[in-house]
């Protein structure tokens, strides 16, 4: 019997050939698109400046992050829409692709930026010119 609740649960499995190439073909948009590039560079130029030298996060910190967030989340929609991708086949190869993996460092560290410490700190270094203002 078919499930409706849940369409997943009739889907077949995706190799991890199939998984391996999603990987890629996210590292290659998020590396070639300029929108993606320019988006997220000029956000973290613009904005990292404000978390030099701060002891404690405000709400306003936060809504960058969340700002970030978003701007990130809209770039991954719009890969999933262009290469035809759901995004449980796209959270699936993330979570399956070994460490070893060509790129897999690369999406680890885009990936690490939605965690609010992490966002925090690269801006933070950023504004002390030790680290790019890309992921």
């Amino acid at each position: 019997a078919q499930d409706f609740d849940n369409p997943s649960a009739t889907a077949p499995p995706i190799s991890p050939a199939v998984m391996a190439a999603i990987c890629q073909e996210f590292l290659m948009f998020i590396n070639t698109d300029p929108d993606v590039r320019d988006s997220v560079k000029q956000f973290v130029s613009t904005q990292a400046p404000l978390f030099d030298g701060i002891q404690e996060f405000s709400h306003h910190h936060m809504q960058l992050y969340q700002e970030f967030v978003t701007l990130l989340d809209r770039h991954v929609t719009d890969f999933l829409r262009l290469a035809e991708v759901s995004q449980q086949d796209f959270e699936e190869a993330l979570v399956q692709l070994p460490p070893e993996a060509s790129g897999s460092a690369e999406l680890r560290v885009f990936f690490k930026r939605l965690d609010f410490v992490e966002f925090a700190q690269h801006m933070h270094q950023v504004a002390r010119g030790s680290a790019c203002n890309g992921f």
